[in-house]
């Protein structure tokens, strides 16, 4: 007896998405409590006014729900619906309403604690933030000359990164005055914009529109993104990131010598995996994305003095210096890492959230095409790399956001996989997460 269509639709909705997702929500939250009750969570993290985290999140419990948090729950609807009416062919049109939910969605979530614009974290926790440096900025030029010997004496932040994070906030001070909640919102419009670079690396994959509106949304809703999509320069430049792995991906599928001179490893990775059976081409197109990464380097140091090796290794020195000293004890050793190399991937898989975990479950026994075999492959050992590399376990998941987007990339591969259940479920998450969860930053 056939069943009757109302029973043969919700079958095909229900399975096998729905188990996967409510297995991989259940794996998270076993591994989360276990990992938790592994050691204390001040093994490697240290407390915040007196409370632990919640490892291996850098967060503490911290309820603040109002009436406020209705508004992200009718943009994120909204914004599902819209994607579900808007005809398929109208790209531009699209894109424009895919940045305005992306806008709206983390200030109106981000709003749920804070009747303030984006920026005002920076006041909480003075002298830790790069916009504290943007003082010591008399001259682009002086700044990048002496930026070594500065490094000791700035910001706790700007201690360990490079001076670009400093200076984009000297810039935004040049054009929008000291106002903490005109630069926050400023940053905040640029990490919004991550659905545009992920709109084009989802469709560059297969050529899909369906797949660039999916990798568009999820990349507007996934909880790591969103929690840190305002005042955190790690977000400002994982919309960087994100763009760079599109350019990646078209230039697997259209060789040209413009598109290869992208950088980072997930780009090299894709060279390889793609031209593996054309070793002299691989090797030359390999040199070419090498002397893209060098030249600038070499024109900024020829040019300002700016010393990038010099830059790295002090930038190594101080925040493992700095790091023992917060929590108490040196982190190397054995221990150390497998605690904070688990820790990393917990919190990273924590943040992406069961939709998108579940998305990865799907693709066991998955037939992949050639370019997604490839683009699957370089993500997985791009991960490995940043989880199992020796990166500490604090907050990493704010860190980790580079590697947000060709999560979701992956994760839409399946055929089963249901791109606006993934980003209601994602969306609703991030906001479950800033009512009861304080994540500094």
């Amino acid at each position: 007896m056939t069943p009757a269509p109302w029973i043969a639709r919700a079958r095909g909705y229900l399975l096998p998405f729905w188990p996967v997702v409510l297995a991989a929500a259940l794996a998270l939250a076993a591994a989360w409590w276990l990992f938790y009750t592994w050691r204390a969570p001040t093994f490697i993290l240290t407390p915040f006014q007196g409370a632990v985290p919640l490892a291996p999140l850098y967060a503490w419990f911290q309820e603040r729900g109002s009436e406020r948090t209705l508004v992200p729950v009718l943009i994120l609807a909204a914004a599902l619906a819209a994607w579900r009416l808007l005809p398929a062919r109208r790209q531009v049109l699209f894109l424009l309403c895919a940045v305005a939910f992306s806008i709206a969605f983390r200030f109106s979530v981000h709003a749920i604690r804070s009747d303030f614009l984006p920026g005002r974290e920076f006041l909480f926790y003075p002298g830790e933030d790069v916009i504290n440096d943007v003082r010591r900025v008399t001259s682009v030029g002086d700044f990048l000359r002496g930026y070594a010997d500065l490094q000791p004496h700035l910001s706790l932040h700007g201690q360990h990164q490079p001076p670009g994070f400093a200076l984009i906030d000297y810039g935004l001070t040049l054009l929008l005055g000291r106002d903490v909640g005109l630069i926050g919102s400023a940053l905040t419009l640029v990490a919004s914009l991550v659905v545009l670079p992920a709109y084009f690396l989802g469709r560059g994959l297969r050529g899909r529109l369906e797949d660039g509106r999916a990798c568009a949304m999820l990349a507007g809703a996934l909880p790591g993104s969103v929690a840190f999509g305002a005042v955190s320069m790690d977000a400002v430049f994982a919309t960087l990131a994100a763009a760079i792995y599109a350019v990646a991906v078209h230039e697997m599928r259209r060789p040209r010598l413009a598109l290869r001179c992208v950088v980072g490893l997930f780009c090299a990775l894709v060279i390889v995996f793609d031209r593996f059976r054309r070793p002299l081409a691989c090797l030359a197109h390999l040199a070419e994305v090498l002397a893209a990464f060098l030249l600038p380097l070499i024109a900024l140091r020829l040019c300002t003095g700016f010393d990038p090796l010099l830059c790295f290794a002090n930038a190594w020195r101080i925040n493992t210096a700095t790091l023992a000293g917060i929590v108490g004890h040196s982190l190397g050793g054995a221990e150390v890492w497998r605690y904070a190399s688990a820790g990393n991937l917990l919190a990273f898989l924590i943040t992406l959230g069961p939709a998108v975990v579940a998305g990865w479950l799907l693709l066991i026994g998955h037939r992949f095409a050639r370019e997604e075999g490839i683009v699957a492959a370089a993500f997985a050992v791009v991960l490995a790399a940043g989880v199992f590399g020796g990166f500490y376990l604090m907050e990493s998941e704010r860190i980790f956001l580079y590697l947000a987007t060709p999560a979701a990339l992956v994760a839409i591969l399946p055929a089963s996989f249901r791109p606006r259940t993934a980003v209601a479920l994602a969306g609703l998450q991030a906001i479950v997460m800033e009512v009861f969860l304080d994540t500094l930053w």
